[in-house]
């Protein structure tokens, strides 16, 4: 629930890791586990590369990255 926004998204994502888990004949309690080691701001990128591995290419879950710019090089760019 700490990752998710409220109880029902935190139930639904947890059963798509369990769902995910089983598919792949790995113990999904291992697999909860694992995440709850992995550091909260790398969590999103190790869930959704977990994900994608049941689902079809053409369907992949994405990940939004806003890379740092450079401030000379905004400063540069016109709005």
């Amino acid at each position: 629930e700490r990752v998710a926004e409220n109880r029902t998204a935190a139930k639904a994502l947890a059963s798509a890791v369990i769902y995910t888990a089983k598919s792949q004949n790995i113990d999904p309690m291992s697999a909860l586990d694992e995440f709850t080691k992995v550091p909260r701001g790398e969590l999103n990128s190790y869930l959704t590369l977990f994900l994608n591995m049941q689902r079809v290419g053409t369907s992949y879950l994405g990940i939004t990255n806003e890379p740092t710019l450079n401030k000379y090089v905004q400063r540069a760019i016109l709005p």
